[in-house]
């Protein structure tokens, strides 16, 4: 994927050009392409076989260099370099054989560090990546083998503290993960298996910690007893599912305690009599389904 992204910039940028001029003093084969307000937009060679070779490079529409990079035979080789309007660095790395190779380096506008990561000859991101926030903060880092997530990654927000953390095994989520707020308290947790939720996951109010949400999944959808609780520990909902749909009797509650919705549902519909009371526990309404 990510070598896909960074082939397709190039093509965008190829197909935005409008005139062009063949040839040139020093390079026949040259060719050049050219912006609709007539400033530069890209040069490069082609061989007899309308191979490209040789340097390219690519300029935005206020004349600022915007790519440089070199082909061989057609196919991307050596170093390039990419920059943002104003001329700084937007990032850089190598390719070999038309693959990117090697480390590479992705910028923010700002010229703060973006991402860092190491690719094989292949074009598969390997080893330790790492992702930072503009303002310099640790955004996520997390390890590659063959292009596929593995082993432990974490992420953070721009203010340091943890946002998530769990393992994958091969490019999928497995084991046990945690998600925090913004305020280190936790969020929810949960385990995956093969990339799937999978058994009993919780869900903590940011206020107060105390739980939110309590229910299971099984590959990903809903399944037995599900609880919602209100902030000062109180349920606020309670009902079951069976295959991702709600079933059975589900109840809904005030937040001190007396009920305010009663009813039934098989297969998410609302089936029989339905309650509704007031706050003060008295019925105000019925309706059958």
């Amino acid at each position: 994927m990510k070598q896909i992204i960074i082939l397709l910039s190039l093509i965008l940028t190829l197909a935005s050009c409008k005139d062009s001029k063949h040839g040139t003093a020093n390079d026949p084969n040259k060719q050049q392409w050219f912006h609709d307000n007539g400033e530069l937009q890209s040069e490069g060679a082609y061989d007899y076989s309308d191979h490209a070779y040789g340097e390219w490079r690519w300029y935005h529409e206020n004349g600022e260099l915007a790519t440089v990079g070199h082909y061989i035979d057609d196919v991307e080789s050596s170093d390039w370099v990419w920059y943002f309007e104003d001329g700084t660095l937007e990032k850089e790395g190598k390719y070999f054989e038309g693959n990117p190779t090697g480390y590479w380096e992705w910028f923010h506008e700002n010229g703060v560090l973006k991402t860092k990561g190491n690719y094989d000859d292949e074009g598969n991101a390997i080893d330790d990546w790492e992702w930072y926030h503009d303002n310099k903060q640790l955004e996520s880092k997390g390890r590659y083998k063959n292009d596929l997530e593995i082993g432990e990654w974490k992420w953070y927000y721009n203010n340091g503290q943890l946002q998530y953390v769990g393992n994958y095994d091969n490019g999928k989520e497995e084991g046990q993960w945690k998600y925090y707020h913004d305020n280190g308290q936790l969020k929810s947790t949960g385990a995956y298996n093969l990339g799937n939720t999978n058994g009993e996951w919780s869900w903590y109010h940011k206020t107060n910690g105390k739980i939110e949400t309590k229910g299971s999944y099984l590959h990903n959808i809903e399944t037995g007893k599900w609880v919602w609780y209100f902030a000062n520990g109180k349920v606020e909902k309670k009902g079951s599912y069976s295959n991702g749909k709600s079933d059975g009797e589900w109840k809904w509650f005030y937040d001190n305690g007396k009920p305010e919705i009663i009813g039934t549902f098989t297969h998410d519909k609302e089936i029989g009599k339905w309650t509704w009371y007031n706050k003060d526990g008295s019925v105000e309404s019925t309706e059958e389904y």
